[in-house]
């Protein structure tokens, strides 16, 4: 796929707002016109209830019951009835995409969302899909049946799990994983360690059963030995400060899968202990990441680092390099680009490494 080299791209990035950040990224490439929605929106309450039906729950509708009954002809059946090809209201917003004129739109960039979006109008455009949540069942069945999928010139899945179901199902897909974004609070803070061991995430019963009954496992092993353990929910500036004040993160997947926190955690020079699984694809156990095949495992390596400290420092100063030098949002935004055919003239992601290793970011 072949792009004549522009002065500037125009760049429709249709995306739920959770990852708007995109926008950012993006923008440093060319023109971006945003067409957005949040499915946390908190306006008034009846808006904020048809958006989270209509986005959150109808056009999952015919996903969800196809996948519950494991008919995927049903559900792209009823995908038509409940997912025609439309648009949505944008939130306001600078830089809409009703500002734009959709035959000037040079790249189409449509990021998990489960609308049939409708790309006619942009007649000149590469379009292409970034499926996110792809490391469990029910979220990759309504991917294959998203009807509309077809339509996309590229197809990106986040995990290797996804990949494989969509390619078996005959889709078109490359891998594209996450990567570090909020570079900007997630970094080194200099701060003196306070906790040995941390785990920032979610604990809800049905979703995270996994993960609670592994923490609840190492918690109790550990305790019998006098460390302590600290888990909360915690957000952006808070969890990086948490992460700077921590001997160790431990992550603890849903599913084996490469969540955001791994990067957050190594983004900040964290040591991370990660549940073993997808992390192998992208990081080298015992060099950038240490990782955990059971609870016993956990713990033996928790007591391990703990008290070889400066192989633990190794093991995290490897691991922050490795994600600014190869794993930023800047790497997979450029990836996207050049897919699709764009010359890239400025490669931020090569500056970003420099910027850390050259000028001291530390102005708390």
């Amino acid at each position: 796929m072949s792009q004549e080299s522009k002065e500037a791209l125009n760049i429709a990035l249709i995306t739920p707002y959770m990852y708007l950040e995109m926008y950012y990224y993006l923008s440093l490439y060319g023109n971006v016109y945003i067409q957005t929605y949040d499915e946390y929106y908190h306006g008034p309450y009846l808006s904020s209830k048809l958006r989270l039906l209509t986005h959150g729950y109808l056009h999952g509708i015919a996903g969800y019951i196809g996948w519950k009954l494991r008919s995927k002809r049903l559900a792209k059946a009823l995908s038509r009835l409940f997912n025609p090809p439309h648009t949505f209201q944008t939130l306001h917003i600078p830089h809409d995409l009703g500002l734009a004129k959709p035959e000037n739109i040079d790249l189409v960039i449509v990021v998990d969302l489960l609308c049939n979006y409708n790309l006619k109008p942009f007649k000149n455009a590469v379009k292409v899909y970034w499926a996110i949540d792809s490391f469990y069942d029910r979220r990759i069945f309504m991917y294959e049946t998203l009807p509309g999928l077809d339509k996309y010139d590229l197809v990106f899945v986040a995990h290797e799990y996804g990949l494989k179901k969509l390619r078996d199902d005959g889709i078109s897909a490359e891998m594209l994983p996450l990567a570090l974004r909020y570079e900007w609070i997630y970094r080194p803070l200099h701060l003196r360690k306070e906790y040995d061991v941390v785990f920032i995430g979610r604990l809800q019963r049905n979703t995270h059963s996994r993960r609670m009954k592994i923490l609840n496992e190492i918690k109790e092993k550990l305790n019998s030995k006098g460390i302590n353990i600290l888990y909360t929910p915690a957000w952006h500036s808070d969890a990086a400060r948490l992460y700077n004040k921590s001997r160790i993160v431990l992550n603890i997947t849903r599913a084996g899968e490469i969540n955001l926190r791994l990067f957050e955690a190594l983004g900040t020079r964290s040591f991370v202990l990660n549940d073993d699984g997808e992390v192998r694809l992208l990081f080298q156990p015992s060099e950038h990441v240490e990782v955990f095949s059971d609870v016993n495992d956990a713990v033996e390596k928790i007591y391990y680092y703990l008290v070889n400290e400066d192989h633990r420092e190794k093991v995290a100063s490897n691991g922050f390099n490795e994600v600014i030098r190869n794993h930023t949002m800047y790497h997979r935004v450029e990836r996207i680009l050049q897919s699709a055919g764009f010359k890239i003239t400025t490669k931020f992601s090569q500056i970003l490494p420099f910027l850390f290793t050259k000028v001291d970011l530390n102005y708390d």
